[in-house]
């Protein structure tokens, strides 16, 4: 604002106090306008009106517009006047500036540097009006910046909810294309991730258009067919032992995946115990409808040397034997006390890592951390982590 202005309204210097963004909020001096140096005062560096201006800074605050003599301030405003002496501040008008009747935003404050004046009640108002005009346009600024950050926050959460978007089509899309695949665990994920991979690549054309190309051949040919080999056995160790043709070994291993057993993906054995309830209901003509939560925690902390034909097995006969619609069913104590005793307690340590790790989402510190839950610190996870070659997800 000109300083013209301000010498139409009879005043030497104003100033304008504003708000600070951040905490803790302070009226801190932003605008200054005077005479230049020896006229005026120097302009000073981040001061604060609530140290330097205690007394009227609290009847501003207030919402009072204040009238002020510099020597004839009351004794509770010693620091005040010590200040105003300090800029050669005879006398002044306070006005706070709020919008609306709302809180004080600012304080604008017009001064004398010559005479202890007098103001009457028609500068007052003036000085009123000028005071407005500052209000209109702080308002105006403060709108346009929250109206900016909340645009700036839309965007942001626009973008985010388009990216769960595509994860989550992603993911139905998952779980459509493989609907008899019971599974759910970030391994089994992983598995039917890797098999897409497969599919967006060289088998494509094949499985879509069911054409190919015979080798030096430029004619297409029809074809309805789709190879996959599985084996519970390390083919790379038998071919090299001669317990497998090296030849039909590497024709095949073109794109490995590797099936976690069970017993490393608990999370999968509910949905996987129901699948075959289901199964067995149709069958056998009967319908269960609760299963004990301790029966299914047994069942989840078993460690299935058999995999899932075992626990087909298992949920059978207990199909078998159950008369009521409440399923009863528990592991073999015998073999999996048989089996945990033969794994080595690296692999036992490295299992139950990784269960509590993807059961916290993979936090390491906190108090919901698995740092916390498994009473190790931080950096010692982090190296038992390393050491057992504990690999994290990369959907977890």
């Amino acid at each position: 604002m000109p300083n013209a202005k301000f010498v139409n309204a009879g005043v030497d210097l104003s100033a304008l106090w504003q708000w600070t963004d951040t905490k803790p909020r302070i009226l801190t001096l932003t605008h200054l306008f005077s005479p230049p140096p020896p006229l005026g005062p120097e302009r000073p560096d981040g001061i604060n009106a609530e140290d330097a201006f205690p007394w009227v800074c609290s009847k501003a605050l207030k919402g009072e517009t204040l009238v002020i003599s510099t020597d004839h301030m009351p004794s509770e405003a010693a620091q005040d006047q010590a200040s105003r002496r300090g800029f050669n501040v005879k006398s002044s008008v306070v006005i706070p500036i709020s919008a609306g009747g709302g809180p004080v935003i600012g304080v604008l404050s017009f001064d004398d540097l010559k005479t202890d004046r007098k103001w009457p009640q028609k500068t007052v108002d003036r000085l009123n009006l000028i005071a407005q005009v500052f209000t209109n346009a702080l308002s105006r600024k403060r709108s346009d910046i929250e109206l900016r950050e909340q645009l700036e926050e839309i965007t942001n959460l626009k973008q985010q909810l388009e990216k769960d978007n595509i994860n989550l089509r992603k993911e139905i899309e998952l779980q459509h294309v493989h609907e008899d695949i019971i599974g759910r665990s970030p391994a089994m994920q992983h598995i039917l991730g890797q098999v897409e991979q497969l599919a967006q690549t060289k088998l494509l054309r094949v499985l879509e258009q069911r054409t190919f190309e015979r080798l030096g051949s430029t004619q297409s040919m029809q074809v309805d067919v789709r190879v996959i080999a599985a084996t519970n056995q390390e083919l790379s160790r038998l071919a090299e032992t001669g317990g497998f043709r090296k030849d039909l070994y590497y024709r095949l291993n073109v794109f490995p995946i590797h099936i976690s057993p069970l017993r490393e993906r608990p999370e999968d054995i509910p949905p996987l115990v129901w699948h075959f309830v289901r199964q067995f209901e149709h069958k056998m003509g009967r319908r269960i409808d609760h299963i004990p939560r301790s029966d299914m925690n047994e069942l989840m902390g078993y460690a299935w040397p058999g995999n899932v034909r075992e626990l087909k097995n298992l949920i059978e006969r207990a199909m078998i034997v159950c008369n009521s619609r409440t399923l009863k069913v528990h592991p073999p104590i015998g073999n999996n006390v048989a089996l945990l005793q033969a794994q080595s307690l690296e692999e036992t340590e490295r299992r139950h890592l990784s269960s509590v790790l993807e059961r916290t989402g993979w936090r390491l510190s906190g108090p919901r951390g698995a740092a916390g839950i498994l009473g190790l610190k931080r950096t010692t996870l982090q190296s038992k982590i390393k050491k057992l070659g504990i690999v994290r997800p990369k959907n977890a």
